[in-house]
């Protein structure tokens, strides 16, 4: 495996690892921050690539909360210089209401965003 390669997915681990144990301690806008070490030392990294790598840690790490997943994939982004959107969204139909979370990224691509023309948008971050 390439060094570059190794890298990322390094990061991402860590920042999985971070997130868990954290998340509880730390207040939402600080998850959401830059790392003091942003666009410092970090290689270029396109978008899609931060996402599939992150995707297929996620996968074998079995984690499922599409909240946590976009924070750690965001700030991922926010680390190698891509700016995107949290954003934020509930469905209701009859007596069940559900909420889900999704990247919206400058480049026009967007993150975990299945079937997301059900869900209305209440916030976005």
């Amino acid at each position: 495996m390439e060094l570059k390669k190794f890298n990322l997915y390094l990061n991402i681990f860590i920042t999985l690892i971070k997130f868990i144990f954290k998340k509880h301690l730390m207040s939402f806008k600080k998850l959401t921050e830059p790392s003091r070490h942003s666009k410092r030392n970090l290689q270029n990294i396109s978008a899609n690539k931060i996402i599939y790598s992150s995707n297929k840690v996620f996968k074998k790490m079995k984690l499922n909360s599409c909240l946590l997943k976009s924070l750690i994939v965001r700030k991922l982004l926010t680390d190698y210089g891509h700016k995107s959107s949290l954003v934020i969204g509930i469905r209701k139909e009859e007596n069940d209401f559900s909420s889900h979370c999704w990247l919206e990224l400058n480049e026009g691509l967007t993150y975990n965003k299945e079937n997301f023309q059900d869900f209305k948008i209440i916030t976005k971050y």
